[in-house]
């Protein structure tokens, strides 16, 4: 089965989308690691202090 060629605009769209999307999943991902680490909760802090706290946590545990 042959698959369509799609246009430069569809490629660039389903890259927009694809982006947005993972965009997306970061940003959910660290709201979920800022309700789950007590350290977090409160907000406010960089991705990267996010991380480090987190990684922190977990090797308390």
């Amino acid at each position: 089965m042959a698959r369509e060629n799609l246009t430069e605009d569809q490629k660039r769209e389903n890259h927009i989308k694809s982006e947005q999307k993972r965009r997306t999943l970061i940003k959910e991902g660290f709201e979920d690691l800022n309700e789950l680490v007590p350290e977090l909760r409160g907000g406010g802090f960089s991705k990267s202090a996010v991380l480090i706290m987190a990684a922190d946590w977990l090797e308390e545990l």
